[in-house]
């Protein structure tokens, strides 16, 4: 009879088989859980924005002022970059219109490639008209920004410079800080400015013209006029104007035109007036004839030639004549340097008067000498100089009016600040600031736009076609094939070995 063998289980190695089956459910467990966890951070990081600036310069961070307005956003902004997929400025907007956009959730922006997309390229062209075209060297715009049905275009030639030393520098912040200023500007105001005297030429476009200022006026949607006050009835020009604006006359004005303008005062216009000392080829100063005119917003100029004494503050060239001036507390000179601050945010002054202000006048200084500045009152002898008290002041600020929109007043004893070359030497930042600063005050707006120009930097890629194709050989086939040659060793490796072990007794 034949015998039957019966099989027992195992049961030592059934338990460590269950055992490690629960590790490996435990591992499966492990990375699904992983898994989702990387997932919630995702979907998190996606709502809370955050990036981090690490570049030496700092180039991708948006700076403080930028910050401002972007808070004080209370209407929606859309960017559209036209830019092709090599222009150098592509990756630099996107990155800065990210931080606008996680600053902001007013901004947003799109991609539109005018090699790629000629379609959607023409139809938004054609939607902006005969705007598109820039009218000093006809090119078309690279970014469109929209807010309603305001359109406000920038051009590549807006984006960036080359300073002094041949090196690139950046203008996208500014460029698009300003778009946002703009398109946000709730009222359009005129600012007339008076000639017949003359005063600088708005359209001049050398270091000593104002053919900037009129570009700055235009970014903060305040239209530049000239108004000649030796024309027939300059009264009826003047009507319309929100502001007087009077820079650089080199003759004395006739009383004629005073009381014009002190009429148009009591009306309730703005009054901003930088002037220079006048001094004859013999070196007299002579008189501008504005004495009745400040009067009315509570400043008299004094006669005097500002000559500065402290090194610190006066340039190594000259007589004196050049110097910084000394910021005071006001809300137009935010920005500005102290005595201890940075050199290059403190406001430039050549050839300029003291002023003074009048009995029982409310106007606010805002810039001032050194105490150890001096005015002469003839050039021709030095010894004669004026016992006003120092530091001298050089420029004020006056409120005429209450209510909503008050008249206001900013006199300044110099004129270059206005001038072109004020805008085209990176060393005079600080005098933009003031000047700008200035127009925002007068006009009761929130501080314009002025935030210095940075070092250019390249940043992300510019592919070719043959570079795109080595990257397309490298996804595709490269990197898979290696991948797929180290998943075949580690299973190799991990194969099942046998134990060598025969079985026992021959047992069937």
């Amino acid at each position: 009879m034949a015998r039957t063998s019966v099989i027992k289980p195992d049961w030592a190695q059934l338990v460590v088989a269950i055992k490690s089956n629960a590790r490996q459910y435990r591992r499966a467990l492990a990375v699904l859980a992983a898994g989702l966890l990387l997932s919630e951070v995702n979907v998190h990081g996606a709502r809370l924005f955050y990036r981090a600036d690490v570049s030496e310069q700092h180039s991708f961070s948006v700076s403080p002022v930028s910050r401002r307005l972007l808070a004080g956003l209370t209407q929606d902004v859309k960017f559209s970059l036209l830019l092709t997929a090599d222009s150098p400025f592509r990756v630099e907007i996107k990155y800065l219109l990210d931080s606008y956009r996680a600053a902001s959730k007013r901004v947003s922006f799109e991609t539109l490639d005018p090699d790629r997309e000629p379609v959607r390229y023409l139809a938004l062209l054609r939607s902006i008209g005969e705007l598109s075209q820039d009218s000093h060297s006809g090119a078309n715009p690279v970014v469109v920004a929209q807010s309603g049905s305001k359109k406000w275009l920038i051009y590549e030639h807006q984006l960036g410079r080359t300073n002094d030393s041949g090196e690139p520098e950046s203008l996208v912040e500014q460029s698009l800080s300003e778009a946002i200023a703009q398109l946000t500007a709730e009222r359009s105001d005129v600012m007339c400015f008076l000639t017949g005297h003359g005063e600088a030429s708005l359209d001049d476009v050398s270091p000593s013209g104002l053919s900037q200022l009129v570009d700055v006026l235009k970014r903060s949607h305040i239209e530049s006029r000239r108004t000649p006050l030796d024309a027939p009835h300059p009264e009826t020009e003047l009507a319309s104007c929100t502001a007087l604006a009077l820079v650089g006359p080199e003759r004395p004005l006739p009383p004629s035109h005073t009381q014009l303008l002190e009429r148009e005062l009591d009306a309730g216009k703005h009054l901003w007036v930088l002037v220079d000392p006048i001094v004859s080829e013999h070196g007299a100063l002579a008189d501008l004839g504005l004495g009745a005119l400040l009067a009315r917003v509570g400043v008299e100029m004094s006669p005097g030639f500002v000559l500065e004494a402290d090194p610190a503050a006066r340039l190594p060239s000259g007589m004196g004549e050049t110097f910084f001036a000394r910021a005071l507390n006001h809300p137009i000179t935010q920005g500005l340097s102290t005595d201890a601050a940075r050199f290059d945010a403190r406001v430039l002054f050549s050839a300029a008067a003291p002023l003074l202000a009048t009995t029982g006048s409310t106007a606010q200084p805002l810039l001032a000498t050194s105490e150890r500045a001096q005015a002469l009152l003839d050039l021709r002898h030095p010894e004669m100089k004026t016992r006003a008290a120092r530091p001298l002041v050089l420029a004020y600020a006056n409120q005429l009016s209450a209510g909503d929109a008050p008249a206001r007043s900013v006199v300044v004893a110099n004129s270059n600040l206005a001038r072109n070359e004020a805008f085209l030497d990176p060393s005079q930042y600080g005098s933009r600031v003031f000047l700008e600063n200035s127009l925002a005050w007068l006009f009761s707006r929130t501080a314009l736009v002025s935030i210095p120009p940075r070092q250019s930097m390249n940043a992300g890629l510019n592919l070719s076609e043959e570079s795109l194709g080595a990257l397309l050989r490298y996804v595709l086939i490269y990197m898979p094939l290696c991948a797929a040659t180290m998943g075949t060793w580690m299973m190799w490796r991990r194969r099942p070995r046998a134990t060598g072990s025969t079985p026992r007794g021959g047992e069937t």
